[in-house]
């Protein structure tokens, strides 16, 4: 008993010790993580405190600069909210508080900047840039700013002094030219968007040909770069509650940009009609189709054997 008490009472001292020479402290509790220190800004929207990379919890930044207009030219906000970020955080102690969400591994955090009198204001960071009409309100894991971010909007204030063109992210159309980050995963406007119901191999799964080892994750990406060559896309997306990931069905874009072209099949099919991807798990039934058309006609990484995609990325080589 006399040992456990003087361990409380030195671990104790540390923490003061540590709180009066400044130092950054992380705490970890059955919620999550707290972390203190002085904060860096990276990104729009994000800090980095005690080599904790936290994205602000509700916060969603515009990411790039023609995201806003005043009276029709284009402004940089994204640089306006990074440099005001920076500027809140700026020689100050932040404190971040990083609970743990279900399914998302994410560090989302709540940030407070330390007043002269060493206390932390009830306002927070997160609130303070939606408030301020620095951000737009991200309803993934809270609802708690809403009323902030609709009274920022309607004030007009910060971003909302022009024009906004809301963020991608959640359910709805997403249209433009389109960079493949892997076999299942494309990139437009900054928004990264996985194709639904498609199990890709990523870029450093190999497979067999005739016996010899080859890089079908890289042909398989290769693929999908040569499908969309050239044309602009079109996704229709929605936010997967579980993993917070956006998922859509993407295809060549029409005329008027909003669906897809007459005639048009979708990226997803195609990656998996021509074999190089499968249905992923709970995918439609005509995905499963495709890959069984795909499988006895021997296309892509059907010619040969394959590990699946999703048991490849668990370990099964």
């Amino acid at each position: 008993m006399q040992r456990s008490r003087n361990w409380v009472v030195a671990a104790i001292a540390a923490v003061g010790w540590a709180i009066v020479a400044g130092l950054p402290l992380t705490f970890f509790g059955s919620g999550g993580v707290v972390v203190e220190g002085p904060a860096g800004v990276p990104a729009p929207g994000v800090l980095l405190v005690q080599n904790h990379w936290i994205p602000l919890l509700a916060v969603q930044p515009p990411r790039e600069f023609n995201d806003c207009f005043v009276q029709r030219v284009q402004v940089q906000c994204t640089l306006t909210t990074q440099a005001r970020l920076a500027e809140l955080v700026a020689n100050q102690t932040v404190r971040c508080e990083i609970p743990h969400y279900a399914k998302d591994n994410r560090g989302w955090g709540t940030c407070w900047v330390r007043g002269a009198d060493g206390a932390y204001p009830a306002d927070s960071l997160n609130l303070v840039m939606i408030r301020d009409g620095l951000a737009m309100v991200d309803p993934l894991h809270t609802r708690a700013f809403d009323a902030e971010g609709d009274r920022a909007r309607r004030d007009k204030r910060g971003i909302w002094a022009g024009t906004v063109m809301p963020h991608s992210n959640q359910t709805g159309s997403l249209t433009g030219g389109a960079q493949v980050e892997n076999a299942g995963l494309i990139e437009i406007r900054d928004v990264s968007v996985h194709l639904y119901g498609v199990d890709a191999p990523l870029e450093e799964q190999r497979c067999l040909l005739n016996g010899l080892d080859y890089a079908c994750g890289l042909l398989a990406r290769a693929h999908l770069m040569e499908l969309i060559a050239g044309q602009n896309q079109v996704c229709r997306t929605e936010r997967n509650k579980d993993d917070g990931n956006i998922y859509g069905l993407c295809g060549q874009a029409g005329p008027g940009g909003r669906d897809m072209a007459d005639g048009a099949t979708s990226l997803n099919e195609m990656m998996i009609e021509d074999g190089w991807a499968v249905a992923a798990r709970g995918a439609p039934k005509d995905y499963v189709r495709l890959e069984a058309a795909a499988r006895g006609n021997k296309r892509g990484m059907w010619a040969g054997q394959f590990v699946r995609p999703a048991e490849w990325r668990h370990g099964q080589r």
